[in-house]
């Protein structure tokens, strides 16, 4: 049986994790189990929950990707929704763990959702 493979992208809000991972659903041949925010849980434990969560799952590969927008890219796009706050990503960004190991790193101001997941899913294919 093949080993099976998690996804995690972290960001901050409006980073574009929820457009991404519906990008991924509809390009991903197979489907991912687990397509998830972790800001909250890196902001606390940082790579100790990381680690802990590859020791308890060894079973499955466990990519950890970092959702990158200009803050102030997020705050326009804010703004745009209308159902946050204009400087939540801001907020957000202070509280973040910056000593997270991430395994692959996407920017939504340079790519869309779509190109953000094919990079994405490409690089979790071709990882040994």
């Amino acid at each position: 049986m093949p080993k099976g493979k998690i996804i995690f992208l972290n960001g901050v809000t409006s980073a574009g994790k929820s457009s991404i991972t519906r990008e991924m659903q509809e390009l991903a041949d197979v489907m991912y189990g687990m397509l998830l925010e972790m800001r909250e849980y890196m902001q606390e434990y940082g790579n100790l929950h990381y680690d802990l969560m590859q020791s308890i799952l060894s079973d499955v590969d466990i990519f950890l990707v970092e959702v990158f927008c200009p803050l102030e890219e997020c705050r326009r796009r804010n703004i745009a929704r209308g159902d946050r706050g204009e400087y939540q990503s801001e907020e957000q960004n202070k509280e973040m763990n910056k000593n997270v190991r991430y395994d692959f790193r996407v920017d939504t101001s340079a790519n869309s959702a779509k190109e953000c997941a094919r990079q994405i899913l490409k690089f979790v294919v071709e990882r040994p």
